[in-house]
């Protein structure tokens, strides 16, 4: 029963939760250690929400599951794990992130409420509208980001808000092609917004919303308000990561070629390109930083 449950709520999912960290990466603050007590367990909490939510969809979604190579073998559509049991699961989840809200910072429960509102709206009907399921999705990214900056209380900046909101749309149009590419002449029983991400419109998407990303970010790392913020220019030195990171997931997306799997989260931990890029950008933000504060002092 335990590995089902692990298996349910998706724990390698949960990296896309780190975007909670980015508000004080950026703001400068991430090597303060009471913040970064507060982001761990804020990003536990909106993790368990995230995972509990995983089980509502997938309870709503689990006869088309069935229909899909991948999905089909999730512990509800699997039939191994009940509907009675997975909607319990569920509710200790959700009840248990709110409770560790409640002692971190009490007004950050309304972007959790409103996080679970958007995103059952989105298992419920949303899913079902072209485009507008693509914005939901990056709306709920850019809430992890107002997340983050709450719990240490500083401003949202709004390239970061910019950035994260093109960087989902990309994830998810390189999400809809693979699913073109994996479930082919039955994608329609699985998703019915796959008849209007067909190839062609997932590709000017794709190419759109990774162009989107890269400039907006590499904009923002010229900024001059940033480099005065950071005190030096060297933040330009982390767009190749993301250049390589955002690249080989358009090649993978429109590659024709069948992946072990549909969901670009998946991706990151089993293409050594794109998981290197990401740990590669990272870290590049992270010392520049950190060798930029050294030296301040």
């Amino acid at each position: 029963m335990f590995k089902l449950f692990i298996k349910e709520i998706r724990l390698h999912q949960w990296v896309k939760n780190i975007l909670i960290f980015l508000p004080a990466i950026f703001a400068n603050k991430i090597f303060n250690l009471n913040n970064l007590y507060f982001l761990a367990f804020a990003f536990l909490a909106f993790s368990l929400t995230a995972s509990s939510l995983y089980i509502i969809n997938d309870i709503f979604d689990r006869d088309k599951d069935r229909a899909h190579p991948e999905k089909k073998d999730r512990p509800i559509a699997s039939g191994k794990l009940s509907v009675k049991t997975a909607l319990a699961w569920s509710a200790i989840m959700l009840l248990g992130s709110f409770m560790i809200i409640f002692f971190i910072n009490q007004t950050l429960i309304w972007l959790l409420i409103g996080y679970v509102v958007l995103i059952s709206l989105y298992s419920i009907y949303l899913k079902n509208l072209p485009i507008i399921d693509m914005v939901v999705i990056a709306i709920g990214f850019i809430i992890r980001i107002f997340f983050g900056s709450a719990v240490i209380e500083v401003p949202t900046s709004n390239w970061i808000i910019v950035t994260t909101f093109f960087l989902a749309l990309f994830l998810v149009s390189v999400k809809r092609r693979l699913e073109l590419n994996t479930l082919e002449d039955k994608a329609n029983d699985h998703r019915v917004t796959l008849t209007t991400y067909n190839s062609i419109f997932s590709n000017i998407l794709i190419g759109a919303t990774a162009t989107l990303s890269l400039a907006s970010y590499s904009i923002y790392t010229l900024q001059e308000s940033v480099i005065k913020h950071f005190k030096t220019e060297a933040l330009i030195y982390s767009i190749p990561f993301v250049f390589i990171f955002i690249t080989r997931l358009v090649y993978v997306a429109t590659s024709n070629l069948k992946q072990h799997s549909s969901d670009p989260t998946n991706i990151i931990f089993t293409d050594k390109t794109v998981f290197l890029s990401l740990v590669g950008w990272l870290f590049s933000v992270l010392i520049i930083i950190l060798w930029q504060s050294i030296n301040l002092n």
